[in-house]
């Protein structure tokens, strides 16, 4: 999962929502 420490936002995630937010607040959206 260190993909998500470094990935670039410029480039975009290819997630409907923003792994950060995953990570901050982990949910059963889409997972």
């Amino acid at each position: 999962m260190t993909d998500f420490h470094y990935y670039e936002p410029s480039k975009g995630h290819g997630l409907r929502h923003n792994p950060f937010n995953a990570i901050v607040a982990p949910r059963p959206i889409g997972w």
